[in-house]
């Protein structure tokens, strides 16, 4: 009777460790792969043979032609055990279409799966010309094939993980991929051993009793025999799927039929083979290519020398009902005498019995069995199970069964998640079971009505912790979730729970915004300059959508008389409002504007656009300035020295440089153009420039910066300049004031800058953060701490730490009205706060709603539109850096959530570690 088998299952797998979704906007054509109807049904095939097809796929398109590119392969290897032979991989992997004559392969893979338990990714497979053209409104058929290694052993699986293709107008190729990941199922393959051919084992057979220590002998036939025939003997234990070889027993045994064993003995792992049930002993034959093996038909027993007690059945985590009866089977060495069986639930030992102590006796040693009730009143859970002698000295145990009532049932099921929803979207699910069986989980199937199921072993069962899942239906209709929780450990016992989904053909809609012709690319993207133009015309039009709202400055008044800030917009419109007269939340003549729209779409869950832009009203030469104040900050002999000189970023003015036009600065300063190359949103940019150092000589000083920047507009470059005064003190014991930006509040509300205390470079210090005040000394501020790292503030002063802050602002300031924040740096030193330092581009004002309503829920696992996934907190989101620690944390893929733009608004923690 042969035991070795192998299982070879076509799987969909993830195409990549973090998928990452290819952009709406690139689909060009509609497509779809599905399983063929022709696709092989369960069949058996031999090791060894080549061009073995595992499954049929069907590649449907719409409304284009589309040619197929790429195509991904994986596999997953888990081994038994493997003998003699070196060709132990599934190889030559092709994707091929029949035509006329034969098969015409776009791709051929090599050796897929070589190793045990783990995964190999082949690369894409790329046909960029040449590759097979699938025309629009048509179907056609691909095989995929491969050739099964001569010595391959264990249980394989092989999946078509990710299919690329590009749209086609004429069969013409564009330069535009969508890469789309399948889900294409197959069906088991089972792969049978290489013939035994006239090789059979004779002894042992199975169900013999060999002492440790003791001589065996092995013996075996051969009906093709020759005198360059070689033999190896292995042992092994639990044949099977879940076997595992345990040594080799002898190699090259050669022109004899035996072989006498010291039982126990294997040249590769002796002393760690136990006493013990599963044992099986494997003879391969080895004569060119004329392989033969060989194994005992059922397996036999390792027991002691000084005498064992051994239970071949039950075997560990097998599951037995109370008001019921059971039989245990064992096998002792000879002389025992009496015994007796016993259960004591979890977690009793021999030396301290708890209640619920079942003790049957006596019952007879040696080769045996007996069948008893377990009582009803026997407590529910784990148990250990032992056959022991009657002075309790030697005992067979297994551990554990687990004890349940044959009443056991699905005691709850719950499925949330929205009942309509909106074709190509990815709405949100969460399902919840328990059951009173006596399991640590339960297996969840999840059915969602178009030929998709997605299956899960949920832990804890009970908890009231949620199954995340997600699901993109592709066509409209009326679907029904179908929701199944099975107990593992008895399988009949099920519950079901249904939910009906309506999915529609509501699109996303588009927002188009113009302001004095300059068309609007972002959420709040470009910044534009109109110059001295007096009147401004918003012109909006939606597609796809039932309502708008703006966003943005709150304060603007229409030349109709209204405010822009309105909640009901219609779809499309055109307003106006003159330059003239537009005043701040602080009376003050507006210089610029943040001009916003959004529009939804009337499907729930509800989708939207949004497009903005910030416009200013002054030409480009006007807005050229040095806004650094004179005179500066006073310095002294023989300390450290920094000040910054800012000029305001305008949107069409680039490669700023700054200079000494005239003067000198005191002797140890110099200036220097900052141009770091790193973080964008830095303010450290090269529109700002540091005078540094350290001053060596008293005394005031008068002198004149310039800086020229390049209008990318007119082509030329323009010039402003300034006058300063700095004043250098005598040497003393003296106190610098730290100094630090506010960079900018981001639009999901988080505000960031930096700050650095001078007089310790290395060292973090505390941010005092206050809203709309006037007066901070009758105000409690905000206190956080210089915790984010800035390597551009690093590189600019030389300095190492952390120096940078990121917080986000309170859900009581997110209400859509104008706010103020003002942000100071609090000098280590100068307990007294006259020290403490205002940072430049404080203060300053912002406008935003709540986003809290839309952000997921706290614990929640996102992924970005980058693929980047991350473990949302109560006000941070924290990256996962690989898969290898995403799953440690019992995470799966398919439980993945969709990041919006409100999650993705958090700021960003350290990334999660490895759990232990």
């Amino acid at each position: 009777m042969k035991k070795l088998f192998q299982s070879l299952l076509l799987v969909a797998l993830f195409g990549a460790a973090f998928f990452v979704p290819a952009n709406s906007a690139d689909a060009l054509a509609t497509v779809t792969v599905t399983l063929d109807a022709a696709s092989p049904l369960p069949a058996s095939v031999g090791y060894g043979l080549t061009g073995v097809n595992f499954t049929i796929f069907k590649i449907t398109t719409a409304d284009q032609s589309v040619a197929l590119n790429q195509v991904t392969v994986k596999g997953y290897a888990t081994y038994n055990y493997r003998w003699e032979g070196s060709d132990t991989s599934i190889k030559n992997i092709q994707i091929c279409a029949q035509v006329t004559g034969g098969r015409e392969c776009y791709w051929t893979m090599n050796q897929l799966i070589t190793d045990s338990g783990s995964i190999h990714t082949a690369s894409a497979q790329t046909a960029w010309t040449g590759g097979p053209i699938i025309p629009a409104n048509s179907s056609r058929t691909f095989y995929l094939y491969g050739d099964i290694g001569a010595a391959a052993a264990g249980q394989f699986s092989l999946g078509l993980s990710s299919i690329g293709y590009s749209s086609q107008d004429n069969l013409g190729l564009y330069n535009v991929t969508n890469n789309k990941t399948v889900d294409v199922m197959g069906n088991n393959q089972t792969v049978v051993g290489l013939s035994g051919g006239a090789v059979r084992l004779t002894a042992p057979n199975g169900g013999e009793s060999l002492v440790m220590g003791s001589n065996s002998r092995i013996t075996w036939t051969d009906s093709n025999t020759s005198s360059n025939d070689r033999y190896t003997l292995f042992l092994v234990q639990n044949n099977g799927s879940n076997g595992s070889a345990l040594g080799v027993i002898a190699v090259d045994v050669n022109n004899q039929l035996w072989y006498d064993w010291t039982v126990g003995q294997v040249t590769d792992a002796s002393g760690s083979i136990l006493p013990g049930s599963g044992y099986y002993i494997q003879v391969v034959k080895q004569y060119t290519d004329q392989l033969g093996f060989d194994d005992n038909d059922s397996p036999f027993l390792i027991i002691s020398a000084t005498g064992t007690i051994t239970i071949t059945n039950p075997t560990s985590e097998t599951t037995w009902t109370r008001g019921q009866a059971h039989t245990v089977f064992w096998q002792s060495t000879a002389g025992l005498g009496s015994g007796k069986i016993r259960l004591s639930s979890c977690c009793a030992d021999l030396s301290n019995l708890a209640s619920g102590l079942l003790d049957v006796a006596p019952v007879t040693l040696g080769a045996g069995s007996y069948s008893f009730a377990i009582p009803a009143t026997f407590p529910l859970g784990a148990a250990k199970l032992y056959v022991m002698t009657a002075d309790e000295n030697i005992y067979g145990a297994v551990y554990y069964v687990f004890i349940t009532d044959n009443n056991a049932v699905i005691t709850y099921q719950t499925i949330s998640g929205p009942s309509t929803a909106v074709v190509n979207a990815l709405p949100q699910y969460q399902f919840t079971a328990g059951s009173t069986a006596f399991d640590s989980g339960l297996n969840y199937k999840i059915n969602w009505g178009d030929n998709q199921v997605d299956q899960a072993y949920i832990a804890n069962n009970n908890s009231a912790n949620p199954f995340n899942d997600s699901h993109t239906w592709t066509a409209a209709g009326t679907y029904t979730i179908t929701f199944t929780a099975c107990s593992p450990s008895l399988p009949n016992v099920c519950g079901t729970k249904t939910q009906t989904v309506t999915v529609s053909n509501s699109l996303a809609p588009k927002v188009d915004l113009k302001v004095n012709g300059y068309t609007s690319t972002g959420y709040q993207e470009p910044t534009v300059n109109i110059g001295s133009t007096s009147t401004v015309t918003i012109t909006w039009s939606a597609s796809n959508a039932t309502s708008c709202n703006t966003y943005g400055q709150t304060l603007l008044r229409l030349t109709d008389g209204t405010n822009w800030k309105l909640d009901n917009l219609p779809v499309s419109g055109t307003r106006t409002f003159a330059v003239a007269g537009q005043k701040d939340a602080q009376n003050k003549d507006m210089t610029y504007a943040t001009i916003g729209i959004q529009c939804w779409s009337g499907a729930s869950p509800a989708v939207s656009d949004s497009k903005g832009l910030i416009v200013t009203w002054s030409s480009a030469s006007q807005n050229l300035n040095i806004s650094t104040p004179s005179p500066l900050s006073n310095a002294k002999t023989g300390v450290s020295y920094y000040n910054l000189f800012n000029a305001p970023v305008v949107e069409n003015l680039g490669s700023y440089n700054w200079s000494l036009a005239s003067g000198a600065m005191p002797a140890g300063l110099r200036l220097l153009t900052l141009n770091y190359p790193g973080d964008a949103n830095s303010s450290l940019k090269n529109s700002t420039a540091l005078i540094t150092g350290t001053p060596t000589a008293a005394g005031t000083y008068v002198f004149t910066v310039q800086v020229i920047a390049y209008n990318t507009t007119t082509s030329s470059n323009i010039t402003a300049s300034k006058q300063f005064t700095l004043t250098v003190e005598g040497s003393a014991s003296a106190n610098t004031k730290p100094i630090g930006w506010l960079d900018g509040i981001s639009k999901g509300g988080v505000i960031s800058g930096w700050v650095i205390d001078q007089d310790h470079p290395n060292t973090p210090i505390e941010v005092h953060v206050y809203f709309d005040i006037t007066d901070r000394t009758d105000s409690h501020p905000t206190v956080v701490t210089t915790s984010v790292e800035r390597n551009d503030v690093n590189a600019v002063f030389g300095a190492s730490g952390t120096h940078g802050f990121s917080f986000r602002i309170p859900d009581n300031l997110r209400d859509g009205k104008r706010h103020t924040v003002n942000i100071f740096g609090i000098d280590t030193d100068d307990s007294s706060g006259l020290a403490n330092a205002a940072l430049y581009g404080s203060p300053k004002t912002f406008t935003i709603k709540s986003d809290s309503a839309n952000r997921h829920a706290r614990g929640t696992v996102v992924i970005g539109e980058n693929g980047t996934v991350y473990f949302l907190g109560a006000e941070i989101r924290y990256p996962f850096p690989s898969p290898e620690v995403f799953f440690s944390w019992g995470h799966q893929f398919a439980a993945l959530v969709l990041a919006n733009p409100a999650d993705l608004a958090l700021p960003i923690g350290p990334t999660v570690q490895t759990k232990q």
